[in-house]
């Protein structure tokens, strides 16, 4: 019985409370008004590079130009700014590559070729080009290829 009491006490005690911290949130914006910014707190009518007072002591500045456009005089100067890498080698580096399988499908055929130079696993179809290397041909039983423009032939078993 004595606890039946104390639960009907302290749940009495609780709703109090509650009330009371919602009357004087209640009771401050009824004084202070709304704090939500509404369509006439803001006038967009006003002239570029006007400094806008706002309340709070907070200010912003409005643009006449989009800062995220480059005007064409600052395209050119960005095109003068860029050199592009002059890089005059004479020697072709060799490219270090191992045909490893062909998978065939129903639908296509891939040449499977590991590049050893950059520990590279690549696929390519007959008709595409890997730097020197490209596919003329995908057969059950050999590859044909061009490389540095020698036609060369697989066989793989």
């Amino acid at each position: 019985m004595k606890n039946k009491n104390l639960r009907l006490i302290l749940f009495s005690l609780v709703i109090v409370i509650w009330g009371f911290v919602i009357f004087r949130i209640l009771s401050y914006y009824e004084k202070n008004g709304s704090a939500s910014i509404t369509k006439s707190d803001i006038n967009i009518d006003k002239d570029f590079n006007e400094i806008i007072p706002l309340k709070d002591s907070i200010q912003f500045l409005r643009l006449k130009r989009d800062p995220f456009k480059i005007s064409p005089k600052e395209k050119d100067d960005v095109k003068k700014n860029i050199h592009p890498k002059v890089t005059q080698s004479t020697k072709r580096e060799e490219l270090m590559f191992s045909i490893n399988g062909v998978i065939i499908n129903h639908d296509s055929k891939l040449v499977v070729i590991n590049v050893e130079n950059s520990s590279e696993l690549i696929f390519l179809k007959e008709g595409e080009k890997y730097k020197s290397i490209k596919i003329t041909g995908i057969f059950d039983d050999k590859v044909e290829y061009l490389y540095r423009n020698s036609r060369k032939t697989i066989t793989i078993y």
